[in-house]
């Protein structure tokens, strides 16, 4: 994800205080829920590849343990409700 770093939105900012306000904290960094990114074409390709993988391990057979396939399943759904907010022309499920 690119970011177009704005303080007042960043997910990642640190405390306002001190000598790191002001400075994002890169290690946590929240792209599916910020809204500092800028999405490229690369990027929106990706996350779309994303999908198609967790698609295919979701059809593998034998079936995944319960907690994983719920696992991926709520990724697959963050990721697609990020793509809809953020893209012109949305993944759908």
């Amino acid at each position: 994800i690119t970011c177009v770093h704005d303080h007042s939105k960043a997910l990642c900012e640190r405390a306002r205080t001190g000598r790191f306000e002001r400075l994002p904290d890169h290690g946590q960094c929240q792209p599916l829920a910020c809204r500092n990114v800028a999405l490229t074409s690369s990027n929106t390709e990706a996350w779309r590849a994303e999908l198609d993988r967790i698609d295919r391990r979701l059809a593998a057979r034998p079936p995944l343990p319960p907690l994983m396939q719920h696992r991926l399943a709520s990724r697959r759904a963050e990721i697609t409700a990020f793509l809809s907010r953020n893209t012109s022309t949305p993944e759908t499920a």
